[in-house]
């Protein structure tokens, strides 16, 4: 997604020339920095750096302490070289409403307006206190109908992160949403099989889980985060329970796991989801398809690799033709 001056959101152009940018993964402890070099299918990792936030600079998904956040941004930009290349960055999922809609055109209307009519009919006020995007998911139906794939999220939410961004002297180009970022590290990855996998991203402020089928995901949720004294076990039953609530796929039993998020380095975590789950458990490793540059050491890399998924995931936006 693509911030215009505007405010308004709009999807990722594709372009033949090199794209250089810096992914922001914006969390409540923490704030992950990759400079990211992106030609065609080719995505090289230039630059990494991670810098830790001191606690309550995030309330209810936005970024309370603008200043905070913003020093930590420029500190992380000093020591990638100081450019200020553009910025994109990740919504949490809790704070987005993602929802396929129908929408219906009148004779001579563009699809955005008909977009716009269907986003308020499920919230009223989603033009006025909402940034609304959307992404076809199917060529126009006979009756002038058309699938897409609807994303609104709170302005003021909006505002929050990129505030933060531009209070840090860069430009946020770009926005995306955790989920549709954790999708397409994965997909670059792994090789999706027949069976569903889930992916659980295990973060301070709230774990999401998504899972996902070859062809698209089908099942997002989150649950509470996992905090330092939290019992293993605890979190592992809440990712269970939230998959037998809201995934009405258990005919299809999953095929396996994924890890990813700070809290996946928990001792015993993984072991304690493989019991719960009755699957194989492993840790996401987001760089493995990725060309790392020489400034990198890929060694630190690959240790903080499952914590730094999301910011994969940004990475990568600029080779993805639809969302997941």
């Amino acid at each position: 997604m693509r911030l215009a001056p505007d405010g308004r959101v709009a999807w990722w152009t594709r372009s033949r020339r090199a794209l250089r940018f810096h992914a922001l993964d914006i969390g409540s402890c923490s704030v992950k920095l990759l400079t990211v070099c992106c030609r065609t299918d080719r995505v090289l990792i230039e630059a990494m750096a991670v810098g830790e936030l001191p606690p309550g600079v995030m309330q209810g998904h936005l970024v309370r302490e603008c200043d905070v956040v913003a020093a930590t941004i420029r500190r992380l930009v000093r020591q990638v070289g100081g450019r200020r290349l553009p910025a994109v960055t990740a919504l949490p999922g809790p704070g987005v409403m993602v929802r396929r809609v129908d929408a219906c055109t009148l004779p001579g209307e563009p699809l955005e307006a008909a977009v716009v009519r269907a986003a308020t009919a499920i919230v009223p006020d989603a033009a006025e206190r909402a940034v609304l995007d959307f992404q076809p998911l199917g060529p126009a139906r006979s009756d002038g109908s058309q699938e897409v794939m609807l994303v609104a999220a709170r302005r003021e939410l909006v505002q929050s992160f990129t505030g933060a961004i531009r209070a840090a002297g860069l430009e946020p180009r770009r926005l995306d949403v955790e989920p549709f970022a954790l999708d397409r590290m994965y997909r670059r990855s792994e090789e999706p099989g027949s069976d569903p996998v889930a992916l659980v991203h295990l973060g301070a402020r709230y774990s999401s889980i998504n899972v996902l089928r070859r062809e698209a995901t089908s099942f997002v949720g989150d649950v509470p985060g996992v905090a330092s004294g939290d019992d293993v076990v605890s979190v592992a039953d809440e990712v269970r329970r939230a998959l037998a609530l809201f995934w009405h796929g258990p005919a299809v039993p999953l095929g396996g796991a994924v890890l990813s998020g700070g809290g996946c380095s928990r001792p015993g975590i993984a072991a304690a989801l493989e019991s719960r789950l009755d699957c194989r458990v492993s840790m996401a490793a987001p760089f493995r398809r990725l060309e790392v540059g020489p400034r990198v050491d890929r060694v630190q890399l690959e240790r903080l690799g499952p914590a730094l998924a999301v910011t994969a995931g940004l990475a990568l936006r600029p080779l993805a033709r639809s969302t997941p």
